[in-house]
């Protein structure tokens, strides 16, 4: 159990203490175990050392992921709420842990692209590296049954799974999200080639969800952009655990 300062966008208006402890575990995913809270508004999120790099299908093993992507994805929530972006983000807690608010997930899962890379070169034939004129918005469906359907925002309405207002939010906030981080990337020496995210609803609002870390973004080196066989972080391989650090040490400098 550990006290939690309340600084949620939805809270505003006053800081609330909370004492809150993990209880049933509601979910388990490919990176982290989420937890109901004795409050119905808030959960925890433990984040494991397991993770599944981006478009990497194989769940791999990382020497401290739990505490870099937590330590990350605490960092990045608060940075872009700084730019007014509605976040689930309320409050760090144990090593690994994240206090965040509770929302009624959209189960659909939205990459933006900036650069031509991994699926988005081989189904378009577009060269490896190359920079887009504008950054390309894709939808999937979150249904590993179905392995992932990429699908318009039409069949997100037609289907009900999100309304036209909600769309257009999302489309709003990922475009702003995906130049402010781009932005803190490279300042940084990383190229965002591109981000994965997830969004929710709490009460009449859509709110980002879920995680930002180097598992939801692919990163390239900024100083190697030109070549794309020498610029990406290879999270796959067996050195992966001093090249996580490594890219992980870049982000939080």
């Amino acid at each position: 159990m550990y006290p939690v300062v309340s600084v949620s966008p939805f809270e505003q208006t006053r800081e609330a203490v909370l004492e809150l402890k993990k209880e049933k575990r509601l979910f388990q995913g490919r990176s982290k175990k989420v937890y109901a809270t004795g409050d119905p508004e808030h959960i925890i999120l433990v984040f494991m050392d397991e993770s599944a790099p981006f478009e990497s299908g194989q769940p791999l093993r990382i020497r401290n992921r739990k505490k870099w992507a937590c330590e990350i994805s605490a960092l990045l929530m608060k940075y872009v709420a700084s730019y007014h972006i509605p976040t689930h983000f309320v409050q760090s807690g144990e090593p690994g842990e994240m206090v965040a608010e509770r929302l009624n997930m959209i189960p659909a899962e939205f990459v933006i692209w900036n650069t031509a890379s991994g699926s988005l070169s081989r189904r378009f034939g577009i060269k490896e590296g190359t920079d887009l004129s504008y950054p390309i918005l894709e939808c999937y469906l979150k249904d590993e049954a179905l392995k992932y359907p990429m699908v318009s925002m039409d069949h997100l309405h037609a289907f009900d799974i999100a309304a036209p207002n909600e769309t257009a939010a999302i489309d709003r906030m990922i475009r702003k999200i995906n130049a402010v981080l781009k932005s803190y990337f490279e300042r940084r020496r990383l190229k965002l080639v591109s981000t994965r995210l997830e969004f929710g609803r709490k009460e009449d609002r859509v709110v980002l969800g879920d995680e930002i870390t180097p598992e939801t973004c692919l990163f390239w080196d900024g100083e190697q952009a030109d070549s794309p066989s020498k610029a990406r972080f290879r999270l796959t391989g067996e050195d992966r655990d001093a090249v996580y650090a490594r890219l992980c040490g870049q982000i939080l400098s």
